[in-house]
């Protein structure tokens, strides 16, 4: 929780507005994820937070598009990890009843954490991919692949978590470096997104009557 606090405070509320409408370049109408799903080493920076603070980082990016807060996200998280050490307790103990204490103690106790967690993260996994699914129809996407969000959620959940990143920091363009800062690039498409003059020739005069260089749209400014 702590991570948590300082992750909202130095990148959540430091991040600008999403847009209203995803640039083409980034949308994901007509195609899947920009980067590949095991390219997270290619940005040492994302593949830091998606491997330190996972959950702080997948929290951020699903509440960047609105898909949902982020406080829920981390208290749900927070609740999954509770419930997986309470299973884990109840699993050993009814190991131990069971076996009548033949196993030892650090066999019972690997076998149950490992049964807990099997369990919960196959219903987080579940819980990840609806989300998942969501955040890809608010970039254009058609939502429709569940299962494999699912199996990938369980299998490679950081892996995920830095694809949804850098998808996320591309359209805003922006870079979330460590620990917990955000660095602008710029507003997205403002070198991009500027227009030619267009419009009639116009010439000037000096104040001694000699006639200066027409004017000419050059790159989006006149000179």
């Amino acid at each position: 929780m702590v991570v948590a606090c300082n992750y909202k405070t130095g990148i959540v509320d430091q991040r600008p507005h999403f847009p209203s409408t995803v640039p083409p370049e980034w949308s994901m109408q007509n195609s899947d994820f920009r980067y590949d799903l095991f390219r997270c080493f290619d940005d040492c920076q994302v593949c830091l937070h998606g491997c330190a603070c996972g959950s702080c980082r997948d929290a951020d990016s699903y509440n960047a598009v609105g898909v949902t807060t982020y406080w829920t996200f981390v208290c749900i998280a927070c609740v999954f990890f509770f419930l997986t050490q309470v299973l884990s307790v109840g699993i050993q103990f009814a190991l131990r009843e069971a076996l009548h204490q033949r196993a030892s103690t650090d066999n019972m106790a690997q076998g149950s954490n490992y049964i807990a967690m099997v369990i919960t993260n196959s219903v987080f996994a579940v819980y990840l991919a609806s989300l998942r699914q969501r955040f890809r129809k608010k970039l254009g996407g058609p939502g429709n692949q569940t299962a494999m969000d699912c199996l990938c959620y369980w299998c490679c959940p950081w892996c995920i978590v830095c694809q949804n990143a850098r998808q996320i920091d591309g359209i805003q363009n922006i870079n979330v470096q460590c620990c917990c800062r955000v660095v602008k690039l710029g507003e997205y498409g403002s070198a991009q997104q500027q227009q030619m003059v267009v419009g009639q020739v116009v010439t000037g005069q000096v104040a001694t009557g000699q006639v200066v260089t027409q004017q000419q749209p050059v790159g989006g400014k006149v000179v």
